[in-house]
């Protein structure tokens, strides 16, 4: 690989050769007054400075990018001038000629009068300026060298927030409001500096003299607006002006420019007009802008939001949010494009989602809870209809079947695995049961074969409630994927976090169909994924394309509604955050598998005062948390104190026995049993957290302080 030696790497053309030429070869930086972290100081008009890093690097090629470029300065402090674009240039050529290099220098069309421009790469010099004279001088000097390569260009710009470019100091003075007076007779090319760049890149090996400028031959003054255009800023802030009323000392080629028809015939890169050079400068000043933007967030990740565990100080919460700083960028990117709503993040969610499931439709909403009240509006079942539920469950399980004027079936589960057997499901069936609504409780698989073969038995529908069970599987096969319905939350206590949301999957089309236009207000307009989601400039060729019903057929389909609906949409900044999350998944579950066995292990011993929960032979469970009953005789509350005390949070399994709480008191329902184990589940119940952030460290303190409490209960 070729060793490029790279000087004034700090100036805008200096930098964006360094970001192009950094990928074919060993590119070394040098710097004289503003640092770069991967650079080297050196001021070329110390010539023993010059021979030293030569005799170090040893380079192949030399660009010389570094020169006094204020034309005013240059003007009025000639000795200086002399010194850095004379002296400084001479020290180079010596040092290449000495070590056999090619010498790359960045010359200018101000080497011209501006009398008959543009010019030619043949036309005869006649510079007016001393800035001109000095850079005429520096080409003579490099001509000496046997091979090398001049490049002259002219009105270079890029967005570097503290650059002096022309473009960065209109874009400056049109935001702070202040006036400028721009000269409307010098026309000339500018150049986007990445443009030059790429030019540059290809012409490397290339010998003589080569003019790379922009497309585009217009005034300073028009150039002005055309910035303003891009960056939508005030144009009467603009005011134009002759050269001759600005009072310079030194003069300007009026009628410049560079000739850039040699180069285009021989360069692949595109030589960029003004508009397409202003267009790729905004995309980068954007990208600029996030890239600090991201810099801090990561400081701000690393100095606030990490923690340290201490025993007995530290609570050992039962769940929460796993995040790093790449949550923390996706969600303030978000926040950037100020979409708000469902959009492109919410797309690709739904997209990535599905595939991680295998399912072909994917519905993102608000919430888990969200989530189930479409499920069942979906099914579209008469009132009076009975669903299968258990009564040791969550109330956004249960909600849904009330709320829909159904009759909510309720069955008990078994102790240790927290989940109803396939045969009080197969007891609990009527003539009027229609679906049956099963949640894997805790993340444990419920049977799942078998209750799939019940539902196709007695036609019902199967909605699988696995909020707390993304990840588990049952016979290899993940749960959520074995039913018409499916539910998932991404609330900060799941196993991946949104910090709201949720989930409905399904690979029914007529199911889709409605849970889309449910989520979306009940209207007509279903297409996934929505156009206008992606562009909402764009036209949707089917708003006004189809009758229904007795609506005048010019009516817009976006406002013809055909389900009782709902705004359960959730947000693109929820969905930017969940897609991070989602590539955490995999880690996220070794993790919760590694602190269930940890936990498992370490109170097996205990056995004799708790019920240690336990998993059917077919699953495999990605644990929500680590549910413990304790067993007659010891009591509940003095567990949980104890815990409590110690910092370790504990919370009950949900609602315990769901008829015992307040809330459903008078409501209609049937129950299957005297739900025995709902009622122990009730009392005696509760568990603890294993998800990620609890470590192994605080798996051992969770450990001691289980075998500490024995001899107070």
């Amino acid at each position: 690989m070729k060793k490029v030696l790279l000087i004034g790497v700090s100036g805008q053309v200096g930098m964006a050769l360094y970001d192009r030429l950094n990928a074919d070869y060993e590119v070394f930086g040098t710097y004289w007054k503003r640092p770069v972290p991967f650079g080297k100081q050196l001021n070329i008009t110390e010539k023993k400075e010059v021979e030293n890093l030569f005799a170090e690097i040893k380079p192949d090629i030399v660009i010389l990018c570094s020169s006094l470029t204020n034309v005013e300065l240059c003007e009025e402090d000639r000795p200086l001038a002399d010194e850095i674009n004379i002296t400084g240039t001479r020290n180079v050529v010596e040092e290449a000629r000495k070590h056999n290099s090619k010498l790359i220098f960045f010359s200018t069309d101000y080497i011209f009068d501006g009398k008959n421009g543009p010019y030619s790469e043949e036309a005869a010099p006649n510079p007016i300026s001393y800035y001109g004279k000095t850079k005429l001088r520096g080409e003579e000097l490099v001509r000496t060298l046997k091979s090398h390569l001049i490049i002259r260009t002219t009105g270079v710009f890029s967005f570097e927030e503290k650059g002096q470019n022309f473009a960065m100091q209109v874009i400056r003075n049109c935001l702070s409001n202040r006036k400028m007076q721009v000269p409307n007779d010098q026309i000339a090319n500018p150049i986007l500096a990445s443009n030059l760049a790429d030019c540059v890149a290809e012409l490397i090996e290339k010998e003589g003299v080569y003019n790379i400028s922009g497309k585009s031959m217009l005034s300073r003054y028009d150039f002005a607006l055309s910035i303003a255009e891009c960056f939508l800023l005030d144009k009467n802030l603009i005011i134009p002006v002759p050269t001759s009323s600005l009072n310079q000392k030194a003069k300007r080629p009026l009628n410049g420019g560079l000739k850039i028809d040699k180069a285009s015939l021989e360069l692949k890169t595109k030589i960029f007009s003004v508009e397409e050079g202003l267009a790729r400068m905004r995309e980068m000043a954007e990208e600029r802008i996030k890239d600090e933007i991201h810099t801090k967030i990561k400081d701000y990740y690393s100095l606030f939001h990490r923690k340290r565990f201490e025993p007995q100080k530290t609570k050992i919460h039962f769940a929460g949010r796993c995040y790093q700083e790449e949550e923390l960028i996706a969600g303030c990117d978000a926040v950037l494009d100020f979409w708000l709503t469902a959009g492109r993040n919410t797309n690709k969610f739904e997209e990535k989602f599905s595939e991680y499931l295998g399912v072909k439709h994917v519905v993102l909403v608000n919430s888990g809870s969200s989530a189930n009240l479409l499920a069942i509006a979906s099914l579209n079942l008469p009132k009076g209809a009975e669903v299968i539920t258990p009564a040791t469950t969550f109330p956004t399980t249960i909600n849904p079947i009330i709320q829909h004027g159904l009759i909510p079936v309720l069955i008990d589960v078994e102790l240790g695995t927290y989940n109803p057997s396939p045969l009080q499901i197969e007891e609990a069936i009527s003539e009027k049961t229609r679906a049956i609504f099963i949640p894997h409780t805790l993340g444990n698989p419920c049977k799942m074969d078998e209750i799939v073969e019940i539902a196709r038995k007695h036609s019902l529908f199967l909605i699988e409630d696995a909020c707390d069970a993304l990840g588990s599987r049952y016979e290899e096969r993940l749960v959520g994927t074995f039913s018409d319905l499916a539910t998932f939350s991404f609330y900060p206590a799941h196993h991946i976090t949104m910090g709201e949301g949720g989930a409905v999957v399904t690979n029914n089309q007529d199911l889709a169909t409605s849970l889309y236009s449910l989520r979306d207000w009940g209207r007509a307009c279903v297409c996934q994924p929505c156009l206008l989601t992606k562009n909402p400039e764009a036209s949707c060729p089917k708003r006004f394309s189809e009758k229904v019903g007795q609506l005048p057929e010019d009516y817009d389909k976006r406002y013809i509604y055909t389900h009782i609906g709902y705004n359960l949409k959730a947000t693109d900044i929820q969905a930017a955050i969940g897609l991070v999350q989602l590539d955490r998944l995999v880690d996220f579950i070794q993790i919760r598998k590694r602190n269930f066995a940890l936990l498992y292990e370490g109170l097996k011993d205990l056995s004799d005062i708790f019920i240690l929960p336990r998993q059917e032979d077919k699953a495999d469970p990605c644990w929500f948390s680590f549910p413990i009953t304790v067993r007659e005789g010891i009591k509940r509350k003095d567990v949980v104190a104890l815990l409590e005390k110690a910092n370790i949070e504990t919370r009950m399994l949900f609602a315990g026995n769901i008829e015992s709480q307040p809330a459903y008191k008078g409501i209609e329902y049937r129950k299957v049993g005297q739900l025995k184990n709902s009622d122990l589940i009730l009392r005696n119940t509760f568990f603890i957290g294993l998800y990620p952030a609890v470590t192994e460290e605080m798996i051992g303190y969770i450990l001691d302080t289980f075998h500490k409490m024995r001899k107070n209960l």
